[in-house]
């Protein structure tokens, strides 16, 4: 009998042993799944429309290019939630989720002057122009990024990939101020914002990332990613200056579930 029990005994101890190894095997071939925070910025390539009422000085009215006097600037950070989903051999992932984005671009004086010249109305009794030293705007989003992910070397501590992405954004809040070079001269502020055009209310944009996570089994991943580049690939406009191109950092943090 007790010769029995210590068989029986051993044989559910290798028993469940075995089920525990092919268990965790399973679970090791399961697709790995994250959800996780991401945050980061851009700095864009920009250039300046041809606005025929902005000018470096009043005598040349009429003629050159806005592009001569001014200097411009676009740059954004963003927010965002994402998830993501790997393939069996932990060599591909696909990303999605949600962000927010706040853009800011502006148009200010050059480095050798104090002020642009903008001019605000003119007809056969008189010209007006005003004086201002910087436009900028601010302009809100919300997206949806989708991203692809390759790692084509084996998990390790320290793991290099590289991204795709794109982010098709809508535009939900947008704002202009003008720094005009005599405050006496603010009253012209709806004026002036006036002679822009509304952001657009949609973008789309591609970017490419190389990466590196920091991994743990079982515990928090970090990624950190360089962006290069970010291309606009729709008529994105901010209202002030025409957005090109653009490089950037990218943090986020996932969680396996």
């Amino acid at each position: 009998m007790f010769k029995t029990l210590k068989f029986i005994t051993i044989f559910l101890c290798f028993s469940l042993w075995g089920i525990g190894i092919y268990g965790q095997e399973k679970a090791e071939k399961k697709r790995k799944k994250f959800i996780g925070f991401e945050s980061g910025f851009e700095f864009m390539t920009s250039d300046v429309p041809d606005y025929t009422f902005i000018r470096g000085d009043i005598d040349y009215f009429g003629s050159g290019s806005a592009t001569d006097y001014l200097d411009c600037l676009n740059r954004e950070w963003y927010v965002g939630l994402k998830t993501e989903i790997r393939t069996k051999n932990d060599k591909f992932g696909l990303l999605t989720g949600f962000r927010y984005t706040r853009s800011n671009s502006y148009l200010s004086k050059s480095a050798d002057s104090d002020y642009f010249y903008l001019l605000n109305t003119q007809d056969a009794q008189a010209t007006e122009f005003l004086r201002i030293k910087l436009i900028d705007q601010y302009s809100d989003y919300i997206g949806i990024p989708v991203e692809i992910r390759y790692m084509p070397f084996r998990p390790r501590l320290f793991r290099l990939y590289v991204e795709i992405g794109a982010e098709f954004s809508y535009l939900i809040n947008s704002d202009i101020n003008v720094d005009f070079y005599n405050e006496a001269m603010e009253i012209y502020q709806d004026d002036v914002i006036n002679k822009f055009t509304e952001p657009s209310t949609t973008y789309t944009s591609v970017y490419f990332a190389i990466g590196w996570n920091l991994n743990w089994k079982y515990k928090p991943v970090i990624n950190l990613e360089a962006i290069i580049p970010s291309a606009f690939i729709s008529d994105y406009s901010t209202g002030l200056i025409n957005s090109i191109d653009g490089i950037g950092l990218q943090l986020n943090v996932q969680i396996p579930f």
